[in-house]
């Protein structure tokens, strides 16, 4: 029997071990027993704490911006180059997918939690939502298809809350670092092949699940979906398997709103901007959001244009 640990060192330990999950949320017990150089049951009991003391939830990290590869791709098989080039022209509007940022402000009173999620219910766009202070209201974090799409669910979100004056601002946005989990229903939507979505769904509903049950519960061959895992993994559309915290949290600040002249510029610098944007105008601003998750404790911060500042 391992001896015990006292409660510091557990701590320590226990803050080691988020981190080796953070990079990741797959790591086996017996590896992270290796590197905190403690036996494999002490590792299994600290792994355990820590997941029920922040109540994580282990997910993967998808890139959003790679899906319509993969689309375009199954797309194109079967078909003759003439076909191939007719109907993936055809259909190249409805690849892909883009991440919004959109900002609700409310004239008099504000919507009960169950009637947003009433208002949202019926779409897979919607991945985050959650009540700010300062210039507006709610912070939503939308993943559509298209503008035509998300312009459709922000006046639907509105219709739904009829009995209350609502304006909101869409901004298109490009994360570079951070992220935000996606809900399966959108995942369900992603035109991929079945054995990359099995995957990537059956993660979403514990990143730490065995492939062997994945391919039991979708009927699938193991070794065909172990394949496909470490292609995801490679072409870089699964970036990691992590975890955030499922309990809500008072994560939600505000929302720096900023003029962005070169994006390219802002997501090379994108870190440093973000250390000397929240350094310089925390105690200034009461408009932006930064949402910190234990998984990336550097944080997300959410830049939207405007021409006003």
């Amino acid at each position: 029997m391992p001896k015990p640990i006292d409660k510091d060192k557990r701590e320590l330990l226990k803050e080691r071990i988020l981190k080796i999950l953070s990079v990741n949320g797959r790591e086996s017990i017996g590896n992270i027993a290796i590197a905190m150089g403690i036996p494999k049951p002490s590792a299994y009991n600290l792994v355990l704490e820590a997941i029920n003391d922040y109540d994580l939830c282990f997910v993967p990290e998808i890139n959003i911006e790679n899906i319509w590869k993969y689309e375009f791709i199954r797309l194109s098989k079967a078909h003759s180059k003439k076909e191939m080039l007719e109907k993936t022209i055809e259909k190249s509007s409805e690849l892909g997918f883009e991440e919004y940022i959109v900002l609700f402000k409310f004239r008099g009173k504000l919507p009960g939690d169950g009637e947003i999620l009433r208002a949202i219910s019926g779409s897979s766009i919607p991945q985050f939502v959650a009540r700010i202070n300062g210039g507006y209201d709610i912070v939503m974090y939308a993943v559509s298809n298209g503008f035509f799409s998300m312009s459709k669910f922000v006046a639907d979100f509105a219709a739904a809350l009829k009995d209350y004056s609502v304006t909101s601002e869409l901004n298109r946005i490009f994360k570079g670092f951070g992220f935000f989990p996606l809900r399966s229903k959108l995942i369900d939507e992603f035109k991929i092949s079945e054995l990359y979505r099995s995957i990537l769904l059956g993660l979403n509903g514990n990143g730490r699940k065995q492939i062997i049950e994945i391919a039991k519960a979708d009927k699938n061959q193991q070794l065909q979906l172990i394949y496909a895992f470490e292609r995801l993994k490679r072409t870089g559309m699964l970036n990691r398997v992590t975890y955030y915290e499922k309990a809500p949290k008072n994560v939600v600040m505000s929302m720096i709103i900023i003029k962005a002249f070169n994006v390219a510029a802002l997501r090379e610098s994108a870190k440093d901007l973000e250390l000397d944007i929240v350094r310089k105008y925390e105690n200034e601003h009461t408009e932006y959001v930064f949402i910190c998750d234990i998984s990336n404790p550097h944080g997300i911060v959410a830049f939207t244009a405007s021409k006003s500042k």
